[in-house]
């Protein structure tokens, strides 16, 4: 995953000479946030949803297959600001047949940063360059400061306006307490344009790849993700390994349905992307 200042340096001016004028001291610019039309929840309106399918399994020290999980995992859009947007979550746990009933919560998050957590200041950087398949794209930078509680981050965000998905690499360092090993986070998109097959054709998505190196390992994620479903998310894989390179846990993700509630002629249609075979 209020809006995000980008700081400016203020200096003490000293008294002119006779005659001379000197220039304004800088002003502080204005707070900088992702358009709502280019954020993967935003651009829908209000009631959009979707249902994603999350099976889970883990592993001991032997790399022998320990505990299966499965969840239905239900996102639907409750509010959007310029600078913030509100989702409403339901888990439910899959229990052989039966699915226990899941608690609702809601939660918001900054469009920016895809966070819950507080921004204590933003830096605008120097422009740079990504490559992403041959093609050199320029980038504006954006370097945050987050906190919740005694958990601290820092997050610089690389941000194309011309180019989906508009935010191409984010690289976050987080520490659960100042003494804490902080854990490093790289999340990039590798892929654009790439075709999915689905009932009504083919929906275009893109290829996202995320490292997260802890002290006692690392997770390493891949997902694929379209600009027609709420959230983006169509699929996802990961795996987390501990220090010894031991896979530990590994976890599927796909979306089962997603849609609106909403009356606008552009809300999406309610969907299926993926069948399953009664059994």
């Amino acid at each position: 995953m209020a809006g995000l200042l980008i700081a400016a340096t203020l200096h003490a001016q000293p008294a002119p000479a006779s005659g001379v004028v000197l220039p304004p001291p800088p002003v502080e610019a204005e707070w900088f946030t992702l358009p709502r039309p280019q954020h993967a929840w935003a651009r829908h309106p209000v009631g959009a949803y979707r249902t994603l399918r999350v099976v889970t399994e883990t592993f001991d020290d032997s790399g022998r297959f320990v505990a299966r999980t499965e969840t239905e995992q239900t996102d639907r859009l409750v509010g959007v600001t310029a600078e913030n947007y509100t989702l409403q979550t339901t888990v439910k746990l899959q229990v052989g047949a039966a699915r226990t009933p899941g608690q609702t919560e809601a939660c918001s998050y900054r469009l920016l940063t895809d966070s819950a957590t507080v921004v204590t200041s933003q830096v605008e950087l120097e422009p740079a360059e990504l490559s992403i398949e041959g093609r050199t794209i320029r980038c504006r930078r954006f370097r945050i400061s987050t906190e919740a509680g005694q958990r601290t981050g820092t997050e610089t965000v690389w941000y194309s306006p011309d180019v989906s998905p508009f935010v191409l690499r984010r690289d976050r360092s987080v520490a659960e307490t100042p003494d804490s090993t902080p854990t490093e986070i790289s999340e990039t998109v590798t892929e654009l344009q790439m075709p999915l097959l689905e009932d009504d054709g083919v929906l275009e998505t893109h290829f996202v790849r995320s490292v997260s190196q802890r002290p006692n390992g690392r997770v390493d994620r891949v997902e694929m993700r379209g600009d027609r479903v709420p959230g983006g998310l169509v699929s996802a894989s990961s795996v987390e390994r501990d220090a010894d390179g031991r896979r530990v846990r590994w976890s599927a993700s796909e979306i089962v349905d997603f849609g609106s509630d909403g009356k606008s002629e552009s809300a999406p249609r309610r969907w299926r992307l993926f069948h399953r075979r009664a059994e």
